[in-house]
């Protein structure tokens, strides 16, 4: 008898006990009509179904000796992601809006901002996906496994050799150490946090509402052309790398906040190991998040954006903007080398000509400038500020 009370007062008390249990791969307070229609939106736009935490993901890494990362590696680079988000500073800042986000389970890297639903456009939800996440972590096990990254680090070029079909035609190796294979997946932590921050720009910068009033719809998933493909067509749509160079420039400013808030003002200096240390962090989660984006119609390149969110985050953090772009310049065009030495990107990736310069200078700015009032006006804030 009392064994069957204990199993009634049990059952009754779970909700409650289960009340504030902190879904894995979801943000903010998310209603079962809400995943429904995330679930559909994603499905229009290829980016997989919404993981939970009964999911499984097979990443297809396969190598031996170690077992390699899967589901839980995703949920604990989430993590990071929910502490932010789900901050009262953060609420705060995005009210009256209300964002929501996911991760999905395609193995394609990429990300989703967009008004939820359609009759309420106060609700906006990000996707990404898990590929985007482990795309950067197999790319930084790779570079880190190199005896020339961080050569003090134990073991330096003791690696195994694994295979990760589909996201890379390439062998990958996984360094032995611990201690690097901690390092890669910090790198690829920051990279996951760099690419909600700039999905969040979206919805700040009120471009999810402005384009759903334009052409109703939201940010797409984002859809790379070959650069072969581009070379041929030219076909260039400015609104959209004016939003998308918004974004960049936005999330930059952001990230300055957001990574570096435990710094106290004179703290914020290269000459600081420690800071220089975040920074570095910072600046491989970026290149491993933007190297691979080619040059299409709606995007500028991958380096030249990763140049602009750098710079965006350094001008914020209040540094010299000649002693940072040369610090940035070295690391940026190191990391792409050996990116490409190692097989992860193609010749020729970090090359920035002087008429792509122009582009962005004369062509995507003037044109933000000019259209900017278009879409900040449809926040409910307006133009109070860069919130």
């Amino acid at each position: 008898m009392t064994t069957i009370a204990a199993k009634i007062k049990a059952l009754r008390s779970w909700p409650i006990a289960n009340r504030n249990r902190r879904h894995p791969f979801e943000l903010g307070a998310v209603q079962t009509r809400d995943r429904i229609q995330a679930g559909v939106r994603l499905h229009v736009h290829g980016q997989g179904r919404l993981l939970d935490d009964g999911s499984t993901l097979d990443t297809g890494l396969v190598f031996p000796g170690i077992t390699p990362p899967g589901i839980r590696s995703a949920a604990a680079a989430f993590r990071s992601v929910q502490r932010f988000f789900e901050s009262a500073a953060v609420e705060k800042r995005l009210a009256p809006w209300q964002v929501l986000g996911f991760m999905s389970d395609s193995l394609v890297p990429n990300g989703l901002a967009a008004v939820l639903h359609d009759e309420d456009e106060t609700v906006q939800f990000i996707n990404v996906t898990a590929g985007a996440f482990f795309h950067t972590l197999y790319s930084a096990y790779h570079l880190v496994s190199d005896k020339r990254f961080e050569p003090t680090l134990p073991r330096p070029g003791e690696h195994l050799v694994a295979h990760a079909e589909p996201l890379f035609g390439i062998a990958l190796n996984i360094p032995v150490a611990p201690e690097r294979r901690a390092l890669a997946g910090r790198f690829a932590v920051a990279a996951l946090r760099v690419t909600f921050f700039h999905e969040l720009a979206h919805i700040l910068r009120a471009h999810t509402v402005y384009l759903r009033r334009e052409a109703g719809a939201g940010i797409g998933a984002i859809t790379e052309v070959s650069a072969s493909d581009f070379a041929s067509s030219q076909v260039i749509d400015l609104r959209r790398r004016a939003l998308e160079t918004d974004a960049d420039d936005f999330s930059g400013r952001f990230m300055a906040k957001q990574f570096f808030n435990g710094f106290h003002e004179n703290e914020l200096s290269l000459e600081n190991p420690r800071f220089r240390a975040k920074a570095f962090e910072v600046v491989v989660g970026v290149v491993l998040m933007y190297s691979w984006f080619a040059e299409s119609e709606g995007y500028h390149s991958g380096s030249l954006r990763a140049y602009l969110v750098l710079g965006s985050m350094f001008v914020e953090l209040g540094l010299d903007v000649n002693t940072s772009a040369r610090w940035v310049n070295d690391r940026v065009s190191g990391l792409q080398a050996l990116m490409i030495e190692r097989g992860l990107l193609p010749r020729g990736v970090g090359f920035i000509s002087d008429v792509k310069l122009s582009d962005l200078n004369q062509d995507t700015f003037a044109y933000r400038e000019s259209h900017m009032r278009d879409w900040l006006q449809l926040r409910p804030w307006g133009f109070n500020g860069d919130r």
